[in-house]
């Protein structure tokens, strides 16, 4: 039989089905971040970390403050592995993305909440850029797990940076000012010369500090600037 008269034969084109074949189906980076992002302000963090490794799959990272709202929503859930895989994520940007450092703070304060200071110190360590906040957020958690030492060093290595303390900086220092009577009345004139002294919550601080060990005269004089 020749070809025409095979032709002949074949049935009509209608009847024909092509042969089955699959496609991967391409991402769409726009709709995977709004993915994301929703789950993120949702608070759903099953979904939310679901999307965040498709993203990572995909080469694709959304912006720091929806990053932030996951963090928030481990902290609310008490879920500091999934935290770890959010810093793990926002750190593995192949494109040389530095996270923005008011990202890093709310790593920080993550770790910090957890009671895991080893892991918040190395995290800091590692910080190309540290803003008060930062400094602030590791002196305050030294000061409150009692470790003084370490709080004033991390004050010293502040001043020696050219970052200037804020209120909430003084007002944790200080607690870790315990049985050092002399420190005190030198943190005391560094927040006069910061202009900080005007300020209610260092004034309440000085005042507490001072009228816990027995210094009545210095707490007086205090609360009658207020």
């Amino acid at each position: 039989m020749n070809v025409i008269s095979r032709l002949k034969h074949l049935p009509p084109a209608s009847l024909v089905r092509p042969r089955p074949y699959s496609l991967t189906p391409i991402a769409n980076s726009s709709s995977l971040i709004d993915e994301f992002t929703t789950f993120c302000y949702q608070r759903d963090l099953p979904r939310a970390m679901k999307a965040m490794d498709s993203m990572q799959n995909h080469n694709i990272w959304a912006d720091s403050i929806t990053y932030s709202e996951l963090i928030k929503c481990c902290l609310a859930r008490g879920a500091i592995n999934q935290g770890r895989l959010v810093h793990k994520h926002v750190f593995s940007n192949p494109n040389g993305y530095q996270p923005k450092t008011f990202l890093v703070n709310f790593l920080l304060s993550m770790y910090v909440k957890f009671h895991l200071l080893d892991e918040a110190q190395a995290l800091f360590d590692q910080m190309p850029q540290r803003n008060v906040v930062s400094w602030t957020t590791m002196i305050a958690a030294y000061s409150n797990a009692k470790l003084n030492h370490e709080a004033l060093e991390l004050l010293i290595l502040m001043l020696r940076h050219g970052v200037r303390p804020n209120m909430f900086t003084y007002s944790s220092v200080l607690r870790a000012c315990d049985g050092l009577p002399n420190l005190r009345r030198q943190l005391h004139c560094s927040i006069i010369k910061t202009g900080l002294d005007s300020d209610v919550f260092v004034r309440s601080a000085l005042i507490d500090i001072y009228s816990k060990w027995g210094e009545l005269h210095n707490a007086l004089l205090v609360f009658n600037e207020m």
